[in-house]
């Protein structure tokens, strides 16, 4: 009853909250100390989002982050996990580029939790041209991205967790390299059973040097709450991302399985809507467990859709074996 309150009044809320007037949409933020990051940043592709479960339901998973995932959503959910998470997750982005991620999670007794992964994104073959425009050797572009992870508790219910990241982008013969952080709590409620908050700082680090030019990293912060319902079949997410240099974005999102077999989600997000229409803010999505009876192991395959603009748009294929 309570939770539904809290929902209620969170709608109530965010439908007359003026976000400009807390962070000017459209402007550089400058919560948190964000100032120093203004301007054009590096590595754009850090703000790409992995995994097909999280991306249906409107990229708001920072107060749920309860699979391998939460590497790159909110390091602190990895201890929520009860199994040993392998996964691999790619998406068919814009023309002709492919984003893929491979990561590995579990907890250890007495130490907290540990997880890796590694992500990248390769643009495919690019037709070369000189100063004049004449065509010349094509080449190939990629950005690429590790993590190592690490979560632990203050508390039963207040949870924390980082990232180190080492980042590389690289464009025919030319590179550049960096290093950054992410930090993330998540704070479990002891009076109302599935009623999360989270906050998650994102890409603190130095700037990135490419061909003699320093771009600092998208800095960026999201605090976020999520709720379970329904003896925990449905979840319901609310997240809101400041980045250092773009507006503010509102995600939401749902997901409900049905008999713990097949999971039907959708969520809302608001940073293309003013580029493209209001639909472009949509996402979808669907997932699917399958128990291995002999060996006790959990396969998840996931599947999500996103679009941007007028026929155009993204899918995303997510597994993860939990063991």
């Amino acid at each position: 009853m309570y939770k539904y309150a809290f929902l209620i009044l969170l709608g109530i809320q965010l439908s007359t909250f003026n976000l400009s007037e807390w962070i000017p949409l459209g402007q550089p933020s400058t919560a948190f100390g964000a100032e120093q990051w203004s301007g054009t940043s590096a590595a754009q592709f850090l703000r790409i989002t992995v995994g097909a479960r999280q991306s249906a339901m409107g990229e708001a998973f920072c107060a749920v982050s309860d699979d391998v995932m939460a590497i790159c959503w909110n390091p602190a959910g990895l201890m929520q996990l009860t199994e040993r998470h392998l996964a691999f997750s790619h998406a068919f982005w814009l023309g002709d580029t492919n984003l893929d991620f491979f990561g590995y999670a579990q907890k250890i007794k007495g130490l907290g939790a540990l997880g890796g992964g590694i992500s990248w994104l390769y643009y495919g073959t690019l037709k070369g041209t000189n100063e004049s425009g004449d065509p010349t050797q094509d080449f190939g572009a990629y950005d690429m991205l590790w993590t190592v992870s690490y979560a632990g508790s203050f508390t039963r219910d207040v949870l924390f967790g980082a990232n180190l990241k080492f980042i590389r982008q690289a464009v025919e013969n030319a590179g550049g390299n960096s290093w950054a952080a992410d930090i993330g709590l998540l704070f479990k409620s002891e009076v109302f059973k599935g009623l999360n908050f989270a906050c998650v700082f994102r890409n603190i680090g130095p700037e990135l040097r490419f061909a003699d030019e320093l771009r600092p990293l998208p800095y960026s912060t999201t605090i976020g709450a999520s709720s379970k319902f329904l003896g925990d079949a449905l979840t319901i997410a609310c997240d809101v991302d400041i980045p250092s240099n773009q507006p503010a974005v509102i995600h939401a999102g749902a997901e409900y399985w049905q008999e713990g077999m097949i999971a039907f989600r959708g969520g809302y997000r608001t940073d293309f809507i003013q580029e493209h229409g209001a639909l472009s803010g949509l996402c979808f999505g669907m997932g699917f467990n399958y128990l291995f009876k002999e060996t006790g192991m959990v396969l998840n395959i996931d599947y999500a859709f996103l679009p941007y603009g007028d026929l155009v748009g993204t899918h995303k294929f997510s597994t993860i074996l939990k063991f």
